[in-house]
C-alpha cells in the first residue's frame, strides 16, 4: 500500500463542501486521518475576495497515481466542480495529491503556509 497525503479545499459552501468532501474520500479509503481546516486567502486574481477553507488528508492505496488522480477528479466534481464554476472563480472542490509513497507531487503546494501549517498533524 502507499502512502497518500492530499490537501482539499474550496471557496464556496465551505463547511458544507469540505464535510462532503470528508464523506467521499472516507467511504473512498480505509483509516484516513484529516488535518483541521484552515482559512485562507485566494492565490490569482480570478478568485480575489473568496476566501478558501483548506485541509490535509493522509491515508493508504493501492491505487496507481494516475488511478489516484483520476479518481480525485471525480470526487471534485460529486462536489459540484465544473470548469464553468472555476472560470467564476468558485472552487466547489479541489483535492491535489502532495505525497505519493515517497513521490512528492505538487512541490511548490509544499512551500504554502497551511500545508506547512498542518503537514505535522498527519504525522
Amino acid at each position: 500500500m502507499k502512502k497518500v497525503i492530499i490537501a482539499i479545499g474550496c471557496n464556496h459552501d465551505h463547511l458544507t463542501q469540505m464535510q462532503h468532501a470528508k464523506r467521499l474520500l472516507s467511504s473512498t479509503f480505509e483509516g484516513i486521518n484529516t488535518s483541521e481546516m484552515l482559512w485562507t486567502e485566494p492565490i490569482g486574481r480570478l478568485f480575489a475576495g473568496k476566501k478558501f477553507t483548506n485541509m490535509l488528508v493522509s491515508c493508504h492505496t493501492h491505487m496507481t497515481l494516475g488511478e489516484l488522480c483520476a479518481l480525485l477528479k471525480d470526487l471534485e466534481r460529486q462536489c459540484g466542480n465544473t470548469n464553468a464554476l472555476r472560470q467564476q472563480g468558485i472552487v466547489m472542490m479541489d483535492m491535489d495529491v502532495l505525497l505519493y509513497d515517497t513521490a512528492v507531487c505538487h512541490p511548490d503546494d509544499w512551500q504554502r503556509d497551511y500545508v506547512r501549517r498542518l503537514m505535522p498533524e498527519l504525522e
